[in-house]
């Protein structure tokens, strides 16, 4: 589940992709009622037949009644970008957040490559749209100011209609919102369009308005003016910026940072999980360390494994990470449709898994083999010498699938603390591991699905949201230009304070 990684450097993407005129007339060519109609009920037949979580959070009245009200809707030929304005309305009401519909691979290639857009990095703190980064060559613009409207739209209300196209899990705003003004430009080009101007009213910090015509940049142009002025911008941790699994130690505190859940990335520094969750803890114990601060914020995901090492070394009782982790089918229809190579899929699932009595397919024997959802769904024992200390977990929007999950199971398996914002990965259900991209036959846009239904053991009691902190701290617009950490400062503070 190594997930949102992937979705924002795709969104971000300026590789060496070139768009041709065939490409630019795909773009505009409008396409037939009949087909787009077609396309609706390809995906709506595809999600119910392999979408083991489709109606976990949406009862299947109100999805087919949004389905109906989409055909309903198609009265006259559109273009495809203007089809897929209506059709990303579901990933709000599908309420999955590894299910996405995005636009077309030319569409996106062409945003990449030749598309004019905002170049402007934003943040959204207390309703309000901020300039956190000025990539612009408009020397008026400011870090910090406040965008009241764009193109003569409110800004608060154009950030709430991108937010409502994207996906999430459950209930929960946190995700949708902190996505969206991450990839606020790639939204703005998605669902409202490449306009080559950008009429903008700011306010600076005394509440003085300034009217800006700011002129659309490629990404490239605008990615080479952001590492110029702010050096190389990480949204999520990469290779080279230090260890994946980090430790450090200050006093009789120590900060183990979570970066991402995937055991690959901290494989790439030759130690397994097992071995370095161990040596972490053995150097904690023998620092005389008090206080353990977990910070999983900006994990986008992975897999359970980094899970299931933290939890051995802070839980008293033995341990279940997963209740359950199934599938609704054995093979996945329409295979040409699908921009993946199913071929190997189909053929494990048709000897690795079995259709049990309730209808759903689980690991047979050689599945149980060979797949590494297995041992989550085993029980667990903690290590000999577990630690006794208080845990403080610091959470946020990005915290999400695997780190959702490993938010969930330290609220059940520990006595840990929760600072930060709502976990934007679920902390009851996910539904995940093997996903894949529908591509719809005459549109072209796709559809990301994710086929294993995981089921949560966690203690919490509402289904539709992720860990909710036990203090709520985010840092505002004034921190992040500042390069000040408020969220562990004020960690420190109730560490300090004997909370």
């Amino acid at each position: 589940m190594k997930f949102l990684q992937t979705i924002i450097f795709s969104l971000c993407l300026i590789g060496s992709y070139s768009v041709n005129a065939q490409d630019v007339a795909m773009l505009t060519a409008l396409i037939p009622v009949d087909q787009l109609l077609e396309d609706i009920e390809i995906l709506k037949t595809n999600l119910e037949k392999i979408h083991p979580g489709l109606y976990r959070f949406s009862s299947k009245e109100i999805l087919d009644k949004k389905f109906a009200e989409l055909k309903t809707g198609i009265t006259q030929p559109m273009d495809a970008s203007a089809f897929y304005k209506k059709i990303a309305s579901l990933n709000k009401v599908i309420k999955n957040g590894h299910t996405m519909v995005i636009p077309s691979e030319t569409f996106d290639n062409y945003k990449a490559t030749e598309g004019r857009l905002l170049p402007l990095d934003v943040y959204w703190d207390k309703e309000s749209l901020f300039v956190l980064r000025n990539n612009s060559d408009e020397e008026q613009i400011e870090d910090g100011m406040q965008i009241d409207s764009i193109n003569g739209e409110s800004a608060k209300h154009v950030f709430y209609y991108l937010s409502d196209q994207w996906t999430r899990d459950g209930d929960n705003t946190t995700f949708p919102e902190g996505i969206t003004y991450r990839a606020f430009r790639d939204f703005y080009a998605n669902s409202i369009g490449m306009p080559d101007t950008y009429d903008l009213v700011l306010s600076d910090g005394n509440g003085a308005r300034k009217n800006i015509k700011l002129d659309a940049l490629k990404q490239s142009v605008i990615l080479g003016n952001q590492e110029q002025r702010y050096g190389k911008i990480y949204d999520y941790w990469e290779k080279g910026q230090g260890d994946a699994l980090a430790l450090e130690i200050k006093g009789n505190t120590a900060i183990l940072s979570v970066k991402t859940c995937s055991t690959s990335d901290v494989r790439k520094f030759g130690r397994s999980v097992k071995k370095l969750m161990n040596q972490h803890f053995d150097k904690m114990q023998s620092n005389n360390v008090e206080h353990l601060i977990i910070d999983l914020r900006s994990n986008g995901g992975g897999a359970e494994i980094i899970s299931r090492e933290l939890i051995k070394h802070l839980s008293q009782e033995k341990f279940v990470l997963f209740k359950d982790s199934y599938l609704i089918t054995k093979k996945l229809p329409n295979k040409k449709l699908y921009k993946e190579n199913i071929f190997w899929t189909n053929l494990f699932a048709s000897i690795g898994i079995k259709k049990g009595k309730d209808d759903r397919y689980r690991l047979n024997g050689l599945g149980r083999l060979f797949y590494r959802a297995n041992p989550m769904l085993k029980e667990h024992k903690p290590v000999k010498e577990i630690f006794t200390g208080k845990v403080y977990t610091l959470i946020d929007a990005y915290s999400f699938s695997a780190a959702g999950e490993m938010a969930a199971f330290l609220d059940t398996y520990t006595n840990s603390v929760f600072i930060g914002e709502e976990t934007g990965g679920n902390a009851t259900s996910v539904v995940a591991g093997e996903m894949f991209t529908l591509e719809l036959p005459n549109s072209k846009n796709r559809v990301r699905i994710p086929v294993v239904q995981q089921i949560v053991n966690s203690k919490f009691q509402t289904p539709g949201r992720g860990v909710i902190p036990d203090f709520e701290v985010k840092n505002s617009i004034e921190d992040l230009i500042n390069k000040r950490d408020a969220v562990m400062e004020y960690t420190f503070d109730l560490i300090r304070s004997s909370y």
